[in-house]
């Protein structure tokens, strides 16, 4: 066996160099066990060599390239995780916006509705209606027309035993059989009311009401009647609002929000900014369960179909739910900021990670296969290349 192949590296530094110049190196000798771990490692880059193609891992560009994709995939995730989170919080905020912006309009509506009753209320106690008749009911009907609110379309006195406007601030009521209008009074019972039939309640047993959305003379109406205290006669109080005068003016709104007000028993719409939808069935009918469920609870949900979100309660001292809606690009409007920045911040990073593969990932790639090129000319025994920098004075130059 030749002697080159049996002289360590260690021992063959300590040889003159003539000789050690024509013995051939074949490694230290260690006697702490490395062949061991030559064997680790040549085992773990044979389980490598199996698993990654050797075409990507002779590629400094691909290998660059996997890392920038693997850091680009973990942004986007971290930002979906990020965005699923905020969004459902925002969402939740905004659904709780429109309750209460259903809350605030539901509470107006109950008090507007009150100061009318209380309108028939003081006409009914006032003396020249108590106890005079005639001339001096209609004169301070109409006093009291003149004084009060716009909104009031009209002051009747009603005789309750033949059902019959006396005396009105609008002359061409005057006879009208209000027991041929169909209209459905309300009894109150702490805080809610139950809906009857006017032939089937007897107005002197009650304080005051008011009566379901009705339509006379091409106009939908509401009325709030009072029983006049007249030992002589019986008679009543009633003021005559136009429906479309009760919907909630609420500063704030914005274009495409609208409020709808419906009667819980037939689900009908007495008040509401269209008027073309009074006394017909809400959303065709096909919303009860909504409906059913703004009775006993004020929430939200989204009306996809339409892209609105709706916030239902009911109206406080009345069997009606109030129902506001606003469009989803309103009420998520935030959610949708929001979407756009972490967009518009993927974005900046996909064009910073391309940006560093250009420069910095290809152009040292380009100077490792020159240096690797060189290298290997070097070891071929030619001591004539040329190695260059290309202007470089980083660790690669």
């Amino acid at each position: 066996m030749p002697l080159g192949t049996l002289v360590p590296d260690d021992l063959r530094e300590k040889l003159p160099s003539d000789l050690r110049e024509t013995l051939p190196s074949v490694g230290r000798s260690d006697s702490s066990g490395d062949g061991g771990g030559s064997d680790a490692r040549g085992n773990d880059e044979s389980i490598a060599a199996r698993l990654v193609p050797d075409r990507f891992r002779r590629s400094y560009v691909a290998k660059f390239g996997f890392v920038i994709l693997v850091v680009l995939v973990l942004t986007i995730g971290v930002a979906g995780v990020f965005y699923l989170d905020i969004s459902n919080q925002i969402t939740e905020t905004s659904q709780g916006e429109v309750e209460m912006a259903a809350e605030y309009q539901a509470e107006t509506l109950s008090n507007e509705m009150g100061s009318y009753e209380q309108i028939a209320v003081t006409l009914a106690t006032h003396d020249r209606i108590v106890d005079r008749g005639g001339a001096q009911v209609e004169a301070r009907l109409n006093n009291e027309h003149f004084r009060g609110p716009d909104e009031v379309r009209a002051l009747h006195y009603v005789d309750l035993e033949t059902d019959t406007i006396t005396q009105s601030t609008d002359g061409s009521q005057v006879g009208t059989d209000i027991s041929d209008l169909g209209l459905d009074v309300h009894i109150r019972d702490g805080g809610s009311a139950s809906e009857y039939s006017y032939e089937n309640v007897d107005l002197t047993d009650v304080d005051s009401t008011f009566t379901d959305s009705y339509e006379h003379g091409g106009t939908t109406l509401v009325a709030f009647l009072s029983p006049v205290d007249n030992a002589d006669s019986d008679g009543a109080i009633m003021v005559v609002v136009p429906a479309s005068e009760l919907v909630p003016e609420v500063e704030g709104t914005a274009d495409g929000d609208y409020t709808e007000v419906v009667d819980v028993r037939d689900g009908d719409v007495m008040v509401a900014n269209d008027e073309s939808t009074h006394l017909s069935p809400y959303r065709d009918g096909e919303a009860s369960d909504v409906i059913e469920e703004g009775r006993f609870e004020t929430g939200s949900l989204d009306f996809d179909d339409t892209d609105e979100v709706v916030g239902y309660t009911r109206v406080p001292d009345t069997d009606w739910v109030l129902l506001f809606h606003t469009p989803q690009s309103n009420a998520y409007a935030v959610v949708d900021d929001v979407a756009t920045s972490l967009v518009a911040l993927i974005g900046v990073a996909l064009a910073g990670f391309l940006v560093i593969g250009a420069t910095i990932g290809r152009s040292t790639a380009k100077a490792l296969e020159d240096l690797a090129d060189d290298a290997t000319a070097l070891s071929d025994g030619d001591t004539d290349v040329e190695i260059t920098t290309d202007g470089r004075i980083d660790e690669i130059g």
